[in-house]
């Protein structure tokens, strides 16, 4: 985040904004945004609500990246909607090659939330954000937890380091261990 404030200086504040997991709990939640008379469903206005409560001091529709953790079970993981590169990039730590299980069909629930997220992010900006729901949504490859539970610290790692093309500094916790 220091790294942002030095290179980017005036456009700093907001150039990364990060929402809390209780957004995205907030938008698995919600079924649809608009019931069948065209209103906006509660459990809709209740996500944009958040969502602009979240990004109250900030100008969204300047943001470059804006982080959004993902509680699954109990598995965390990062979807950083990508402005630069018009794109979500998928930060998730789960080895699933090792595990072996498929990282599509865990994201599955996750992708089809997007179209949710994306009329959020509209609402919020007033309609000056471009529409992510039809981005590319690439698995990026990044440092992978050892251990069954090192995924929030991953997470953190990952919001703190990532810049819309690659980790600023390694992210291996085990390395600063061993002398």
């Amino acid at each position: 985040m220091r790294h942002d404030d030095i290179v980017h200086k005036v456009d700093s504040c907001g150039y990364r904004v990060f929402l809390t997991t209780s957004f995205y709990f907030n938008v698995s939640t919600c079924e649809a945004v608009l019931n069948a008379d065209k209103s906006e469903t509660k459990d809709f206005i209740y996500v944009w609500n958040h969502l602009m409560s979240e990004c109250e001091n900030y100008d969204l529709s300047r943001a470059k990246l804006v982080f959004v953790p993902i509680k699954d079970g109990a598995h965390y993981f990062v979807y950083c909607f990508n402005f630069i590169h018009k794109r979500i990039d998928v930060l998730d730590s789960n080895d699933y090659f090792l595990n072996c299980s498929n990282q599509e069909e865990r994201h599955k629930a996750v992708f089809a939330k997007i179209p949710i997220i994306d009329a959020a992010f509209q609402k919020v900006s007033n309609l000056k954000l471009p529409r992510v729901s039809k981005w590319r949504r690439p698995f990026i490859d990044v440092p992978k937890q050892e251990g069954q539970s090192d995924c929030l610290f991953f997470v953190w790692k990952y919001m703190e380091y990532y810049d819309g093309d690659k980790m600023t500094k390694e992210n291996n916790p085990v390395s600063h261990a061993v002398n």
